[in-house]
């Protein structure tokens, strides 16, 4: 039965198999059989399938509501539309397990189902346009074209034509005028109110690209329009939208892929036909960056057309502006499942959406809600053999590479693990010219399981039937699996396939934490004992980013009969300079006898940053104890100590001999790859060698690394070492691997050290095995270097200063649209990015003192135009008092000058750069904040400016908020290549710009917010402090004497 294959039937069998079978997902065999048999209709749901369709809805709204808060816009018995879910999901945000609990809803779902209630006849099919993807805050929507007047007028027309054109039942709407922009004022004729509707919700989803997929301008049958594109539409109501004609072949066209016996390749759709004039429309700005010559889209084949379709709807979704994307086709439920389903597998493959589900369940997912719920009609496209569904998932294996990929590789970071025994790749096996990479997405539905023992490893397969077979089907399918290669293909390079999302667990950073000790005392407790003094213990507590919750981190050892303890037991801690690492000290004196600590037995405590430690003078402080009424607790005395293996750069060599040989005209080009054990077993990458081409024997130029990143600092902890060849298309061939440790490289100081390299394979296969080789540890030394908490301990100040944008383009102050609006429920965009950044950069600044500029406005009373001017308005001294001093000179900057223009930056950048140039001896660092939201009107002269404040002890941030375009931003942020101007290059790169609206939480977490942003616009001051102090030669100053408490009185016995 051909049709098995057209439902994507994945089948192992069990023969195939040397391992356990996988779990698969509870009901997968239920909803791809009752897929097959029936069409989905919301009004046929109490039918004889209607308890297994109550199961698969119950199953997507779980699914759903493992990453998502959402609502549910109820379709019971089709009353919306009859093809569409009973219960359709409009995803809100994504969640957390906590708020889940406490989930509150930012819409009001009467009224959003009123508005779909009246849009809906807009549409073809009444499909309205019904959101189905969220991410990074976008809708990703789905719908049929527009209606046509037939259709239109039959749906809507009587109860129009005989209320005499009033139509009472929408009196409560705001018709719509010429503030829409593209509709004509006071038209009030059907097509207005119904297409005006369509608008709206189009608007509410924020909705701003809309692709249109039909090879035709225009459906018509029995010479009426059926449906018909935006574009196309007379009166231009769409004309404000971005509209894309990306004209792609319908169902009929994939009888011919199959009948090639369901091959894509070489299969060109017939542009020549005469229904076919819908031509390929694409804006520039969207194309430019592509790098796909879209003239010849009439000759490429199926393959190249969805891959390059694909590409395009990547791009747009991962834009920088807010704006959402819509997907339709004539009917919705043939062409737009494809590409719903394309750029939902897509994103979960990168770990951007759904993040929590397996692949069985994102599979589930998929099927049932993108096919199934929305109307797909399987049955009758077997029927025909168009097998557009079979085809969407056996197209995965062609988007394996990182060119489908929607991370920003400038910002990528490696993705969490997946559920213990998948891979992205698990979802469906590849043969081996498909295999790409441990993150692959291919075809057939076959879910697989890597045990790999390094980089060969063996799969197990469980058969699942999706459509009952012959015996004939089944048999083809075996003996394909059988087949196919299981040698896993790991690349070396993240830019060879997307990043992988291992099973390791490996933390976002490559190189773990600084560690922190911290040495606890305390002066003058409270007596609460009677015949004694008190027995105090200190418990430290750290506090959750997320949920604001604090979590009890260790305990100090008790001391007996003492108010000024020096406890032995230190705390140590990861420290993150980018972060806001809040701790909280309890002192309690404990009953020896019981150990126990009661409320009464409280003794103080003491709320203070991880921050406020090291940036203290000599990282120490000493902070009172609060907490017991009416008393006086003593203080708290705390030191920050840098463990010393966090300065440690280890520095080695290696050569190899006698390796396998694996490339067929010549030798191997071997290349090494390390890991460090985690504590949970996994391995997480830490280097990679060059490659040496074609030789057994290579030699690998000497390298360094930290020894934090090679061990974490225990010199006892598993290192691992794969041996790889280096193939051209990235599938590098696996030759063995060996371990070792720290300790065990080191002993190289002295001598030579030789591993046998073993593949566990071979070392299975094969009784007379031996080795694939030796890999020889030629020279190991360790160094020390100065690290940005040396400098810190010295003494060197973090010196910040604001410079937050006044131009006219960010909108009346006094009005809510304005970006500079002050509302009483929450800070502004700028509000936050100066309190997110300050907040952190103030703990290493010990006066506390901030400098805070404004540009591009008209000052009073002559309306002078500044592009530097002190927010308190104290030209003499334009320093606030700490972070809420700056905020209180913004807010009142704003009731006093008119907002202008231009957005000139060099001015303030030479300001702090004349500041800079001033310090020469390590002892002050610049941090210069900008806060924009538009286009730099002095590019030239802004450049010079960086350029010239490169060799300066100085750093520039620069957030910009709202939704302009900010690729001038990009070019300054000298990630990718160098700031120049007039032939000078930029000394370092000094400048990190961040989009504001990457870290809005739209659950309303400011505080997750801030912290996010805080977190990347931070995260380079400290190796662009470390990289200025090294071009200069300055070493750090040794720390200062501590200011020494108060001596106790001594103690009686």
């Amino acid at each position: 039965m051909a049709g098995a294959r057209a439902a994507a039937a994945a089948s192992a069998g069990s023969s195939a198999s040397s391992g356990n079978p996988q779990p698969q997902e509870p009901g997968l065999g239920e909803l791809l059989e009752e897929f097959s048999r029936t069409q989905y209709r919301a009004k046929d749901f109490s039918g004889t399938g209607g308890s297994k369709v109550e199961r698969i809805e119950k199953r997507c709204l779980e699914l759903f509501g493992r990453d998502y808060c959402y609502s549910v816009i109820q379709n019971v018995n089709g009353d919306i539309c009859g093809h569409y879910p009973q219960h359709i999901v409009f995803l809100e945000y994504e969640s957390s397990e906590k708020e889940k609990d406490t989930f509150q809803s930012t819409v009001q779902v009467s009224k959003l189902q009123d508005l779909v209630n009246r849009s809906k006849t807009a549409r073809c099919r009444g499909r309205f346009v019904c959101p189905v993807i969220l991410f990074k805050g976008k809708h990703i929507c789905r719908s049929a074209t527009l209606a046509g007047w037939g259709e239109l007028y039959g749906r809507t027309g009587y109860n129009y034509i005989f209320s005499g054109g009033a139509d009472d039942a929408w009196a409560d709407v705001e018709d719509v005028t010429e503030e829409d922009g593209a509709l004509r004022s006071s038209d009030t004729h059907l097509f207005d109110k119904v297409r005006g509707y369509d608008i709206k919700l189009l608007r509410y989803l924020s909705v701003k690209y809309i692709c249109d997929l039909m090879v035709e301008n225009k459906k018509v049958k029995f010479g009426m329009n059926v449906t018909s594109s935006e574009k196309v539409d007379k009166a231009q109501r769409y004309a404000d939208f971005t509209l894309l004609s990306i004209p792609y072949p319908g169902c009929e066209f994939f009888k011919e892929y199959k009948d090639r016996d369901y091959m894509a390749e070489g299969l060109i759709f017939n542009w020549k036909q005469d229904y076919v004039d819908a031509p390929l429309s694409i804006p520039d700005f969207l194309t430019c960056s592509l790098n796909i010559d879209w003239s010849q889209y009439q000759s490429w084949d199926l393959v190249q057309q969805t891959q390059n379709y694909l590409k395009l709807l990547l791009s747009i979704i991962n834009s920088d502006d807010d704006s959402g994307l819509l997907v339709h086709c004539i009917s919705g439920w043939d062409r737009t499942p494809l590409f719903i389903s394309l750029l939902r597998l897509s994103l979960w493959a990168d770990g951007l959406i759904h993040a929590s589900l397996k692949p069985a369940e994102i599979l589930y997912l998929t099927v049932a809600y993108d096919w199934f719920l929305f109307g797909h009609m399987l049955v009758d496209r077997l029927s025909k053999g168009e097998e557009i569904f079979f085809f969407c998932f056996n197209f995965l294996k062609h988007i394996i590479s990182e060119e489908f990929s929607a991370l920003k590789t400038q910002r990528r970071k490696s993705l969490p693990a997946r559920d213990a025994g998948f891979t992205v790749e698990d979802i469906c096996m590849l043969r081996r010219k498909d295999r790409g990479s441990t993150t692959s997405l291919g075809s057939d539905f076959s879910l697989v399981m890597e045990s790999s023992p390094g980089a060969a490893g063996s799969f197990t397969y469980e058969t699942v039937e999706l459509v009952p077979a012959g015996a004939q089907t089944q048999a083809a399918w075996l003996a394909a699996l059988s087949e196919r290669e299981t040698r896993l293909q790991e690349p070396p390079a993240a830019s060879a396939t997307r990043p992988a999302m291992s099973l390791s667990g490996a933390s976002e950073r490559s190189v773990p934490a600084t560690k922190i000790e911290i040495t606890v005392s305390c002066r003058n407790l409270l007596d609460l004992d009677t015949f004694s003094k008190s027995d105090p213990m200190v418990v430290l507590y750290t506090q959750s980013r997320a949920s604001q919750e604090w979590r009890e981190f260790g305990r100090t050892e008790v001391i007996d009969n003492t108010l000024n303890p020096d406890f032995v037991r230190k705390f140590v801690l990861d420290y993150f300079f980018e972060e806001k690492q809040n701790l909280r000290f309890d002192v309690y004196n404990v009953d020896s006898k019981t150990n126990i600590s009661k409320p009464q037995d409280f003794l103080g405590q003491a709320f203070l940053a991880l921050g406020e430690v090291i940036g203290g003078q000599g990282s120490r402080v000493e902070r009172p104890l609060t907490g017991v009424p009416g008393k006086k607790c003593g203080t708290i005395l705390l030191t920050a100590e840098e463990l010393s293996n966090c300065r440690d750069i280890a520095t080695m060599q290696l050569c190899a001999n006698k390796l396998d040989k694996k490339d067929f005209f010549g030798k191997s080009d071997p290349f090494l790859v390390f890991y460090r054990s985690n504590e949970d077993g996994t391995f997480t990458i830490c280097h990679k060698t060059e490659v040496v081409k074609n030789t057994l024997n290579p030699v690998w130029q000497p390298f360094s690394i930290p020894v934090r990143a090679l061990c974490n600092g225990d010199y006892d902890r598993t290192v691992k070492i794969d041996v790889y060849d280096w193939d051209r298309d990235g599938s590098h061939d696996f030759i063995g691997e060996f371990t070792t440790s720290y300790r065990e490289l080191s002993k190289a100081q002295n001598q030579f050290t030789v591993y046998e390299v073993l593949n566990p394979r071979k070392k299975c296969k094969k009784k007379k095995y031996v080795n694939s080789g030796t890999v020889t540890l030629l020279s190991f030394s360790v160094d020390s270097e100065f690290t940005f908490v040396d400098y810190i301990k010295g003494g060197t100040q973090l010196n910040f200063t604001v410079a937050i944008d006044f131009t006219a383009s960010n909108g009346n102050p006094l009005q809510p649209t304005s970006l500079h609006y002050m509302s009483p429920y929450q800070l502004s965009a700028y509000a936050m990015a100066l309190k997110a950044v300050g907040e952190i950069i103030q703990d290493y600044d010990s006066d506390k003192l901030f400098p805070a500029y404004g540009f591009g406005a008209k000052l009073p009373p002559e309306g002078r135009i500044s592009h530097q001017f002190p927010l308190n308005n104290n030209d003499e001294d334009p320093n606030c008092a700490g972070i809420e001093g700056v905020l209180e000179s913004y807010f009142q900057s704003l009731r006093t000058v008119q907002l202008y223009g231009p957005t000139y930056f060099a001015p303030v950048i030479n300001q702090v750069a004349r500041a800079a140039a001033k310090i020469s001896d390590g002892s002050q660092y610049y941090v210069l904040l900008i806060i924009t939201d538009g286009v730099i009107s002095d590019m030239t002269q802004t450049k010079e400016a960086i350029v010239s404040a490169s060799s300066l002890p100085m750093s520039i941030i620069i957030v910009g908020v709202g939704p302009a375009m900010f690729e001038a931003m990009e070019e300054l942020d000298g990630d990718d290549v160098r700031v120049s101007s007039r032939g000078r290059y930029a000394e370092r790169d000094i400048v990190q710009f961040v989009p504001f609206r990457d870290y809005v939480d739209r659950s309303g977490n400011q505080v997750l917010s801030m912290a996010r942003l805080a977190k990347d616009v931070l995260a380079e001051i400290p190796e662009q402090l470390l990289s200025y102090m090294r071009t200069r030669d300055i070493q750090p100053r040794p720390p200062p004497p501590a200011n020494p408490s108060p001596t106790p009185a001594p103690e009686q016995p």
